[in-house]
This record gives structure tokens, C-alpha cells and sequence, in this order.
């Protein structure tokens, strides 16, 4: 009976031993990684480019430890997050990087960097306890030369590095850069639109500096001005307003040159002299004047607003009408072109024409 008893005893014995052999085995095999004790541990980089200079490495975490006082900081940077730590190839910085602490009050930090270990040493010029919340920034030389996981290994140690009071672990990624991009053809467009008899401004047929300005008498489109009938009794005039929108950097210029005089067989209506100030039903020739409706281009001083106009000159020459040295913006510069004619009573019979031709230039 006793025998059986000690048997039992001893099988009991052996079972409880096993079981707490196999729980020290697992306790010792944890303890070859720290045990992390910081929470909300923060590690962000202000650009993840591969291989982009001088970023910012930030780490925030919150230690369990607020009361023991704190010497070092060091922050292993790791291509894993725990066990031997392995440098990310291409990763850089100066051997005294500029590093600024905050989390204990008011104070002033060092900092060291050791080549090959991936170690930032921060010593504090003035120790202490935490705060709830300790914020670092470390200025860096180079990204890693590769994408990956960096993972930086954080702990908070007394003078001699020979107690450890917080450990957190965070991660960011290091990635390349998204390379975009696109065109924007140049562009240009030009419109040339006509207007009705009276569908101009004021000022817009007739001359302003008589004091009374007179309606156009004839009806243009965008190809075509037909005066009809030359009357001798008031200046003939129509108008077309012009539109030009462009992207090109130095903007554009808009001259006018027309084929020939205004003709029919051997006679011609001579055109204007040079800035011809125009008086309703005295002057005499072919001229043209502008005036404004948007005022987004630079304004020629050929022609001060319809009160000089000039002639046309043909084809090898040309007058500049119009001109911007920007892009234009919105829907584009506008102008009114006003062409007139002023006839006697003994200019010569006939059907007179002519082609007058807009010459549009940008330059990108």
C-alpha cells in the first residue's frame, strides 16, 4: 500500500516539474527580444523619397516610465523591428545630426550618429523625468538608396545606458516618387466677327473728336464689308471686332496689310496719311482706327482710341493693330476695327475693292 502510494506521489511529482520546465523554456526564449512598455510610438519622415536629401525624421511616444530620470535616448534605425539590427543601405547623416527634443520641459540636446550601427545617441544637457508625450526630430544627410521598411528602435536609458526605462518601436516606409507628367499644346485662336449697321460702340465708326460720333453705314461679317454706295454726303464705315486667345509665354501680335489700294481699273481712293485725325464727311481716303472692347492687351498708340487712324499698307508691310506680350487670360483680348471711306464729288466712277488680310503671330 505504502509502495503504491510513493509511486503515485511520484508520478504527480514528475508531471508538476515537466509543466514548469516547459513554462521557463517560453519565458526564456521571449526574453531575447525587449519587451515594448511605450504606446503610440511614432515614426514619420517629412519625404519618403528613395535616396532624397536632407528630410526630417520625426518620433513621437508615450513612455510608461514618467517618473525615473531619463539620460539618453536611442533610436536604432532597422530594416526590422526587432532582434540584430541591420542598417537600411544608403541611410546617412552627420556624426552630430541637428536633433531637438521636447517632452521634458525646457531643455537643450546632443546628438550622435554612429556609421555602420544605425544608432542616433541623444544625451539630454539636462535630465529628467518624461513627460505623458516625448517628441523627437532628427535632421537627415540621405534617404535609404532602396524602398523598404525602416523601423525605429526607441529606448530611454539613464546615464550609463545600463538601466532601461521605456522601449516602442515605429515604422515608416521609404518609397519612390511618382513621376507625372503631361503637355499642354500651344494654342492660338483668332475670330473675326460682323457687326451691324449701328452694332459697333460708340466711338466705334465716325470720329470721336468732333463731338459727334455717327453710326457705321454699313453692315460687315467675319469675310466681307460692303459699303454700297459711296456717299459724299457722310464718311462710310463698318466694323469688325476682332477676338485673339493664346497660351504662348511672349503673347502675340495682330497686323493688318491689305492687297491694294481701294481700286477700279486705273483709279484708286488713296489711303490716308499717318495718323490721320478723322473729321465725319471732310476727311478724305481709306483709313482704319481702333477702338478697345477688352482692354487685356497692350493697347497700340497707333491709334489712341479712334481718334487717329492709319493707312493700310500693302502686303511686303504690315500694321500692327494689336499686341500683347503675355498670354491672354479669360476669353481672350478684343478689339473693334473700324474701316472708312471718305469720297468728293469728283472721285472717279466705279466699283472699287480691295483684300485686307489680319496676320496673327504668337510666339511661344
Amino acid at each position: 500500500m505504502r509502495k503504491k502510494l510513493i509511486h503515485k506521489i511520484c508520478t504527480f511529482f514528475c508531471v508538476t516539474v515537466t509543466v514548469l520546465t516547459a513554462n521557463f523554456i517560453a519565458t526564456t526564449t521571449a526574453s531575447a527580444y525587449t519587451a515594448i512598455t511605450a504606446t503610440s510610438t511614432y515614426f514619420s519622415v517629412t519625404n519618403s523619397n528613395i535616396s532624397q536629401a536632407a528630410p526630417t525624421y520625426k518620433f513621437s511616444w508615450n513612455p510608461a516610465d514618467t517618473i525615473d530620470t531619463v539620460n539618453k535616448i536611442q533610436i536604432d534605425l532597422c530594416t526590422t523591428p526587432s532582434g540584430t539590427c541591420t542598417v537600411p543601405a544608403g541611410l546617412a547623416m552627420s556624426a552630430t545630426p541637428t536633433v531637438t527634443v521636447t517632452g521634458f520641459g525646457t531643455n537643450t540636446n546632443t546628438a550622435t550618429w554612429t556609421v555602420g550601427t544605425g544608432i542616433i545617441l541623444i544625451t539630454m544637457t539636462t535630465p529628467g523625468a518624461p513627460g505623458a508625450t516625448i517628441t523627437a526630430s532628427v535632421t537627415v544627410t540621405t534617404n535609404p538608396n532602396s524602398g523598404g521598411s525602416i523601423y525605429a528602435q526607441i529606448s530611454d536609458y539613464n546615464t550609463g545606458l545600463s538601466t532601461l526605462y521605456d522601449y516602442g518601436v515605429g515604422g515608416t516606409v521609404i518609397v519612390s516618387s511618382i513621376v507625372m507628367s503631361g503637355q499642354v499644346d500651344p494654342n492660338i485662336t483668332f475670330t473675326v466677327a460682323g457687326l451691324a449697321i449701328g452694332g459697333g460702340p460708340t466711338g466705334a465708326c465716325g470720329s470721336t473728336t468732333t463731338g459727334a460720333d455717327q453710326s457705321c453705314t454699313a453692315t460687315s461679317t467675319a469675310t466681307t464689308i460692303a459699303f454700297g454706295m459711296f456717299s459724299t454726303a457722310t464718311t462710310n464705315s463698318a466694323t469688325q471686332q476682332i477676338t485673339a486667345s493664346t497660351n504662348a509665354t511672349h503673347g502675340y501680335t495682330v497686323v493688318l496689310q491689305e492687297t491694294q489700294a481701294l481700286t477700279s481699273g486705273s483709279n484708286t481712293i488713296a489711303n490716308v496719311g499717318a495718323s490721320t485725325t478723322w473729321t465725319v464727311n471732310t476727311t478724305q481716303g481709306f483709313g482704319v482706327g481702333i477702338t478697345n472692347a477688352t482692354n487685356g492687351d497692350t493697347y497700340t498708340t497707333n491709334f489712341t482710341n479712334n481718334t487717329k487712324y492709319q493707312p493700310i499698307p500693302v502686303n511686303a508691310t504690315t500694321l500692327t493693330i494689336a499686341s500683347k506680350a503675355t498670354p491672354t487670360t479669360g476669353s481672350g483680348d478684343s478689339e473693334f476695327v473700324n474701316f472708312q471711306v471718305g469720297v468728293n464729288t469728283v472721285s472717279p466712277a466705279g466699283y472699287y475693292s480691295n483684300s485686307v488680310n489680319y496676320v496673327v503671330t504668337p510666339t511661344f
